[in-house]
């Protein structure tokens, strides 16, 4: 999503500041921004903004990244603070979950504002070597750190792990529904919010496999009402590359919130009001929910049916993943579903659990409920192992269309992007590739880690919004690797 990083990166409390910036007006600006948050006073908190940042954080938008963040880890405080001019580097830790720290960077105004934030969390290295069969000791400090992330941090959800095309571990704690619904199974399907991005990429794919379209075909061929998008190609879009503006805030402005939005909703809205380009394709690299939302238009208008359909023909029933569907239809048809992980948002004040929809805060989870491609994947972690092989093994996937798809893309200048068809993916020299992606929706986090090189992946899938889903992956790689 494209605060995730916002999300991560900017909850804190009040911090013990290096002592060379005590008295600057830097460290009153962070002073104030903590205070807001420890009070939730979010209109003290958006004072802290200047520059673009406070067009970015109206109230609401801080109420709602910032109150379910604290609802579920509670206050942070800050260490290893290093101050360079107007720059302050450090680390949060966690009051409910005290074993891990992020670490983040802030940069000021000359008067003192925040107008820049970057998580500078490193990346994880592996050395380029072959994992070496599990032993039940390993097995058993998997299970140990998954279990003290229920205890310490009401984590709740599935773990699997995958190694030589065989579950390894998998392991579920936390609750289907509550206040008192069934235990989690592996055979629970999670809705996996932007994970669903590979199976929309890999639709796409299967399309350029049949001939139906070209990855360098302009997006205007199959969808022309977007003439003002020219020049923007079906690869920028996978990329990341394109430049169209977030669908999201269009909505937010100018939908009738009494209905339930769809992927043509999402073209008539972007060809009415047809919001500037953040940049020229192939410019830049940005994250953007709406180029994927685009592609599932782009596949629809080809195949003549919904995505719906196309993803559980041509993907999940060829691969035989029996638990895997694109969009639960709860809201549009009040389908309740037996053996499902619904999605809740945990209020550490009150102790309970809620549904996203019963809060008006969260009203765009069912205003914007009928949109896919850039979600609305649902899938247990049993069947991702058969998605995992897919991706390994040519069949439904030709082996040059897996090549591909972790391939990382380029801007015009040359640079990689390190972030292929729906999965970001690393290669630093010397180290293993990997691949890897995060989903985030209210009351869903996701996290998918494959090694390229090797049959070795982690699942982990949460329906109360867990948030260090990516250390507690590469924390389980690293007690195998």
């Amino acid at each position: 999503m494209k605060y995730l990083i916002l999300l991560v990166c900017l909850v804190t409390t009040k911090l013990n500041l290096h002592s060379q910036a005590s008295d600057s007006v830097y460290s009153k600006t962070m002073n104030n921004f903590m205070d807001g948050y420890n009070n939730q006073n979010f209109a003290l908190m958006r004072e802290c903004f200047g520059g673009p940042l406070k067009l970015i954080f109206n109230e609401k938008r801080l109420g709602e990244i910032f109150g379910s963040q604290h609802d579920q880890m509670g206050n942070m405080h800050f260490g290893n603070m290093t101050w360079k001019s107007s720059i302050v580097k450090g680390g949060m830790f966690f009051e409910r979950d005290t074993t891990e720290q992020m670490n983040f960077g802030f940069s000021f105004s000359e008067k003192g504002k925040i107008i820049g934030m970057s998580n500078t969390q490193p990346r994880f290295k592996y050395k380029n070597e072959e994992t070496q069969v599990p032993t039940l000791t390993d097995i058993d400090r998997i299970d140990s750190l998954v279990r003290s992330k229920h205890e310490l941090a009401l984590f709740s959800g599935c773990v699997a792990v995958y190694h030589k095309d065989a579950i390894i571990y998998e392991n579920c704690y936390g609750r289907s529904s509550y206040p008192d619904g069934p235990q989690l199974t592996p055979s629970m399907p999670f809705e996996i919010a932007s994970c669903s991005k590979a199976f929309t990429a890999a639709a796409i794919a299967i399309l350029e496999q049949q001939g139906k379209l070209k990855y360098s075909d302009p997006i205007v061929n199959y969808i022309p009402e977007l003439k003002k998008y020219k020049g923007v190609t079906v690869e920028q879009l996978l990329w990341h590359n394109g430049g169209i503006p977030d669908y999201m805030e269009l909505f937010e402005k100018h939908w009738d919130k009494s209905k339930i939005a769809r992927n043509k909703d999402v073209v008539a809205m972007l060809a009415k009001y047809h919001p500037k380009k953040y940049f020229k394709a192939g410019e830049k690299h940005e994250y953007s929910n709406t180029g994927y939302v685009l592609l599932a238009a782009i596949a629809e208008r080809i195949t003549g049916e919904a995505l719906e359909k196309f993803m559980q023909r041509e993907i999940f029933d060829k691969a035989g993943m029996k638990s895997a569907f694109l969009y639960n239809h709860r809201r549009t048809e009040n389908k309740w579903r037996d053996n499902y992980a619904y999605g809740y948002i945990l209020d550490f004040r009150s102790g309970k659990h809620q549904l996203p929809d019963s809060i008006p805060s969260y009203d765009y989870v069912t205003y914007l409920d009928g949109i896919t491609g850039d979600g609305m994947v649902n899938i247990n972690v049993q069947d991702m192992i058969i998605w995992d092989r897919l991706l390994r093994e040519p069949g439904i996937l030709t082996q040059a269309t897996i090549d591909r798809i972790f391939t990382s893309g380029k801007i015009k200048k040359g640079e990689a992007t390190n972030y292929g068809f729906g999965w970001e993916v690393q290669q630093i020299e010397g180290t293993a590739r990997i691949a890897e992606h995060s989903g985030s929706w209210p009351g869903y986090t996701s996290y998918v880690l494959r090694f390229l090189d090797e049959p070795l992946t982690v699942v982990i899938f949460s329906n109360n919004e867990y948030i260090f889903m990516a250390n507690m992956a590469h924390r389980i790689a690293k007690l195998l690797k």
